[in-house]
């Protein structure tokens, strides 16, 4: 059932060494963390389940939009390194497709340093700034189907993916009318006319595609750009506000405050890259 059509986007990508910091907060990030860990082990904390463990030359994965924790401890030299990529993969009806799959949370060698080299192939690249040559846009894109193709033998359909997968092709045009129009009024009953369904019908339709009711599904994806807004761009809030369908600032940070638990600013200064 999964279509052949995938996209990627990689946000941005670096180098960290931490033997100061070693904890990052709870925090809720709007991509994929795929981190390689150079030096030390380390524990990571995902919602409400149990700590799991990790250790150098382990390769990271943290799907997108979970609430998590990770604390690194220095190796017996002090030091605590690590490069990281953030990602997005996409079925062709939109929906996250790690929303799908089920991941191993922790990859060990040989397949973490396949992939930590390509993470190292994608940074190369990203610091040559004034490279915007179409080899090195088509490199980019190898690379994030690269590390998909390593890690797609290891990855397990969830029970839900046939039903959500057969439901998204039905709303296959609203998904993407909604990425698209992210700063627009949007309602259930345009939504439902737009799919050619009657509003019930439609409700039951996109709540089976991606398992929340339509209008929660709009304001997940609105305060998700507005998280990748916040964390990859130097835009101010209230203009974040409007890109992402808010008209009103103040109701804007009361929503991103709720779901987040933080400012938009605050999120922004405790999670930017």
């Amino acid at each position: 059932m999964l279509n052949n059509r995938l996209q990627y986007e990689c946000q941005t990508g670096g180098i960290k060494d931490q033997p100061d910091n070693p904890d990052t907060g709870w925090r809720v990030l709007p991509c994929i963390v795929c981190a390689y860990v150079h030096d030390g082990p380390g524990k990571m904390w995902l919602g409400d389940n149990p700590a799991i463990s990790f250790r150098k030359h382990d390769l990271v994965w943290i799907p997108a939009g979970v609430r998590h924790r990770v604390i690194g401890y220095p190796d017996s030299a002090g030091r605590r390194r690590f490069s990281w990529l953030h990602l997005n993969y996409y079925t062709q009806e939109g929906m996250d497709l790690f929303a799908l799959y089920d991941c191993p949370n922790v990859i060990s060698p040989p397949m973490s340093k396949s992939i930590a080299s390509l993470i190292k192939k994608w940074l190369k690249h990203h610091y040559l700034e004034d490279d915007a040559s179409l080899q090195t846009a088509v490199l980019y894109n190898s690379i994030g189907y690269e590390i998909l193709a390593i890690l797609a033998p290891i990855c397990q359909a969830k029970p839900i993916s046939p039903t959500r997968l057969r439901a998204g092709q039905r709303v296959s045009h609203v998904l993407d009318y909604i990425k698209n129009n992210i700063a627009e009024d949007i309602s259930r009953d345009m939504l439902a006319s737009l799919a050619g369904l009657s509003v019930p019908q439609f409700h039951r339709v996109f709540i089976e595609a991606t398992g929340l009711c339509p209008m929660s599904f709009v304001r997940q994806q609105r305060l998700s750009q507005a998280r990748k807004l916040l964390l990859y761009t130097a835009e101010p809030v209230g203009s974040i506000a409007e890109m992402v369908g808010y008209k009103d600032q103040f109701v804007f940070s009361k929503m991103f405050n709720r779901e987040s638990h933080l400012s938009p600013l605050e999120y922004r200064k405790q999670n930017k890259y």
